[in-house]
């Protein structure tokens, strides 16, 4: 797809919708779309002018509907992106203009000066969102003002990174590292990784934060050897005190990397909330996505975590994985129910730029509306007694759709509300972990601080890490 236009500060947003309603035309690389803006603000109001392969449209966008002039120039411009669209047969995303990761920001300040119900419909006037989606994006708004409420400025949460897998899916970009010569790297890694926990932990109690929340992710920390494991697991324990922590959370990932001595020890280390992931219950689809289990190994490590008594488990499961079909993925989910996990996690497929699936050019994975299956997901989990508490959107995304975290009452897991919704500094330790630092600039600008990127880098050199905390001190100071 080729862009131009006289307009640098509205480009990438002008790019991205037109991304997500014409996803055959940003994949295949053989179309293009020339569209050009022009932007004047007059009497309070945003006029914007969208020229898209000769044909013109013109919006005009009202400021005080709108937070801020930004969004109601977006606003404005995706409002006539949407006009061409469907000219062309398309149908209006189901978030409408919105193509940010967290639309559940804009649902929040609504909350504030509206009521639910009014508050919903602005959502649909305003913003062209679905009923759905707008009900959806106000249940999760309640539990993100529920912990702003509650949150200090010192309050903190920590993301520790192992970007290790025993395989890759098909549709994964993380930064992992899946082949076994990789995997004998993970001594020396783990020692770098206690290093800058230690360092952390220094800066902390410095500092005076209040660390609330921890979260061991990859890759797939389970991928880890039980001594392994122990050694992670001590030195985190001890530098944070896990037992009265809000929450510790695992990844356990990978059925197939679940044994009972892992679990005994993460229950030993004081672990409240631990994943473990099917993605789907149908054979065939793991085999083409690229798992090593099987609906029966994930079964028995469900089972088998459940016995410990953690307080939360969870399991993932993702809506429009290749070759899946409609009725297999409501197997999936009635499948999962069935086990009573206190949090269940519905991803949609996301067609990332370095997974092998977008790389292979096997795009067109799904031939069947997937507006079908997140809606069955959504309704049988709310059935069952799951409430919506975290939503996130990712760009190239299937049909446009989000990924939002389910659970029982009194199970929502306060790292990722924390971490999704920028409540809070997360800092992120090892390779590919990126700390994000909030309540420091008056004008709310988080700060973002990256380690290297892959485990390589991260062994070899620490000046990258020991920049970082040098760089976020000055800001704490400055802060204070």
């Amino acid at each position: 797809m080729i862009f131009s236009s006289g307009n640098p500060s509205t480009d990438l947003y002008v790019k991205n919708l037109f991304s997500e309603l014409f996803p055959e035309i940003c994949f295949s690389g053989k179309e293009n779309i020339y569209a050009e803006s022009d932007i004047a603000y007059k009497d309070n109001a945003v006029q914007a002018a969208l020229t898209v392969n000769g044909r013109k449209l013109y919006v005009e966008e009202h400021i005080h509907d709108h937070q801020n002039v930004n969004l109601a120039t977006t606003c404005a411009l995706g409002k006539a992106i949407i006009s061409y669209a469907r000219e062309c047969g398309k149908d209006t995303p189901p978030y409408g203009v919105l193509i940010g990761v967290r639309p559940f920001k804009i649902a929040s300040a609504l909350l504030e000066k509206h009521p639910k119900n009014i508050a919903i419909e602005k959502l649909k006037s305003t913003y062209l969102i679905s009923s759905d989606k707008a009900e959806l994006l106000i249940s999760t708004s309640q539990y993100d003002a529920k912990m702003k409420k509650n949150h200090k400025k010192t309050d903190c949460s920590i993301y520790i990174s192992i970007p290790f897998c025993p395989s890759r899916c098909s549709y994964c970009s993380f930064v992992s590292s899946a082949i076994p010569t990789k995997l004998d790297m993970l001594d020396t890694y783990l020692d770098k990784l206690a290093e800058e926990i230690r360092i952390l932990s220094d800066f902390l109690t410095k500092n005076a934060y209040n660390v609330k929340s921890v979260y061991i992710g990859g890759g797939t920390p389970t991928v880890l050897s039980p001594t392994q494991l122990k050694v992670l697991t001590d030195v985190v324990t001890s530098e944070f005190n896990t037992f009265n922590l809000n929450e510790f959370t695992v990844e356990a990932g990978r059925p197939d990397t679940i044994s009972e001595e892992k679990i005994e020890i993460l229950k030993r280390s004081g672990v409240s909330r631990i994943s473990v992931n099917c993605q789907t219950t149908n054979n065939d689809v793991l085999n083409a996505i690229g798992r090593k289990h099987t609906k029966e190994d994930f079964i028995y490590a469900f089972e088998a975590v459940k016995k410990y008594g953690f307080k939360t488990i969870n399991t993932d499961i993702i809506a429009g994985l290749e070759t899946e079909r409609f009725e297999s993925f409501k197997n999936t989910v009635d499948d999962v129910i069935s086990l009573c996990p206190e949090s269940i996690t519905v991803h949609t497929l996301c067609l990332k730029k370095s997974s092998d699936i977008r790389f292979s050019g096997r795009t067109d994975v799904l031939s069947e509306d997937i507006s079908g299956f997140i809606n069955y997901s959504r309704k049988k989990c709310i059935s069952e007694g799951y409430e919506p508490y975290y939503l996130y959107k990712q760009k190239y995304s299937v049909g446009n759709h989000e990924n939002v975290g389910y659970c029982k009452e009194g199970h929502e897991s306060y790292y990722n509300i924390a971490m999704m919704n920028e409540i809070e500094t997360v800092f992120g330790v090892g390779a590919g972990a990126t700390t994000k630092v909030t309540d420091i600039n008056e004008n709310g600008k988080i700060e973002h601080f990256e380690n290297y990127k892959y485990p390589t880098e991260y062994i070899k050199d620490k000046s990258k890490l020991i920049n970082n905390y040098l760089r976020i001190q000055e800001l704490v100071i400055s802060g204070k």
